[in-house]
């Protein structure tokens, strides 16, 4: 059985492991720096955990920004991915964020070679490509909701 729960600060275990993906993918696969990775922004974000069988494989991050909800921190342990995980809880958070009507547009910074995944979920690039605070270049890409 597969969920996304959104997780509070003060659930330690779920927080623990939402942190320990987020490092494994991000800080070791990816080569980002930890303090990159790890930011004050955090503290203003909706986490959510994966889960498949109640094991944490996942993560995502939401961050409400004006009239745009900001998709991020998208990561999935090696063994879980391309097994359909991250799509199934993008399409539940994107459904969640249109139910709310807090906003008519998604926003997520994406690596060149993820720029065609999030295109399944109708994201369309949106400015140039440019390089963050790795050596990785990024894209901008925009979903609608209107």
């Amino acid at each position: 059985m597969f969920e996304v729960k959104r997780i509070k600060f003060y659930k330690l275990l779920m927080l623990y492991n939402y942190l320990t993906i987020r490092y494994k993918v991000f800080v070791v696969e990816s080569k980002r720096p930890i303090f990159n990775e790890f930011s004050k922004l955090d503290f203003y974000c909706k986490h959510h955990l994966l889960l498949f069988n109640n094991i944490a494989v996942g993560t995502l991050r939401l961050y409400y920004l004006d009239n745009i909800v900001e998709l991020g921190r998208v990561a999935l342990l090696t063994d879980y991915r391309n097994k359909g995980y991250a799509s199934l809880a993008i399409n539940q958070l994107i459904n969640q964020i249109k139910e709310e009507g807090k906003t008519n547009f998604i926003r997520l910074f994406t690596k060149n070679e993820n720029i065609d995944f999030y295109k399944k979920f109708n994201f369309s690039e949106s400015g140039i490509r440019f390089f963050g605070d790795d050596t990785y270049p990024y894209m901008t890409m925009i979903l609608d909701l209107k």
